[in-house]
């Protein structure tokens, strides 16, 4: 091959490099917005997250956390009346000085709290023991704690406050509500009777002789199965009676 075919060579060779070098710097002159996007977009949502992390803090630091240490503050001289002194229209309504609130006041207030619901179940057990028995109701009904036992009892005390009004039926059907929501050793023995009692004033002797034999049976630890042998005796007795 002459010297002259060997130039044309290499010169059409590094002509074919640079068009494929200058190809390539295009390719990544054309990625760069899409990376430069991407990236942005990127760190956007970086930065919305740790405001938004920042923004759950502080309110969790600054606004939640009073909010319910102030709420229990307030639940301390009521709850303290309502236990320890039985005054139950007190609890409610707050003292005559003005100094503290009562249950009925600190609901409006706390709203939002997990004491609001404390304070709705001592409202409605206040309620109860004072005879207001509508007003019992339609508090405890609003009474939620989950599966905790607490929510049985309020059940049954709105089972209780239909008992006290004279309508058996709907006191059976809480007091069911208040064994099925937390089966355990000590709220379900006491619904258990008291169910049975209930089917017992009506009459419903066989219905009756069902809860005690449950008492019997599946809570014989319990308090209410001590005496239950008297009991199931004295609804068979009647049973066969009728």
């Amino acid at each position: 091959m002459s010297d002259e075919n060997i130039e044309e060579v290499t010169q059409e060779e590094e002509t074919t490099q640079e068009e494929q070098f200058t190809g390539m710097e295009e390719v990544d002159e054309d990625k760069k917005p899409l990376l430069d996007k991407n990236g942005k977009i990127l760190l956007g949502l970086i930065i919305i997250g740790l405001v938004g992390y920042g923004g759950w803090w502080a309110y969790n630091e600054f606004v939640k956390i009073p909010a319910e240490i102030a709420a229990n503050d307030k639940l301390w001289w009521p709850e303290n009346i309502m236990h320890f002194n039985e005054d139950y229209a007190t609890a409610i309504e707050g003292d005559t000085v003005g100094l503290y609130d009562g249950f009925e006041y600190i609901l409006d207030d706390i709203g939002g709290t997990s004491a609001e619901m404390i304070a709705k179940f001592d409202l409605g057990v206040s309620y109860l023991n004072l005879g207001q028995y509508e007003d019992a109701i339609s508090t405890l009904e609003g009474v939620d704690f989950g599966d905790e036992m607490v929510t049985s009892v309020a059940k049954g005390a709105i089972g209780d406050s239909y008992m006290q009004l004279g309508d058996i039926g709907n006191a059976i059907v809480h007091y069911n509500n208040a064994i099925n929501h937390s089966p355990n050793g000590f709220t379900c023995p006491i619904y258990l009777k008291k169910c049975a009692l209930a089917h017992e004033a009506l009459g419903e002797w066989d219905n009756a002789i069902a809860y005690y034999e449950r008492i019997k049976n599946e809570f014989p630890e319990s308090d209410e199965a001590l005496s239950i042998e008297k009991y199931i005796v004295k609804a068979e007795a009647n049973n066969t009676s009728n």
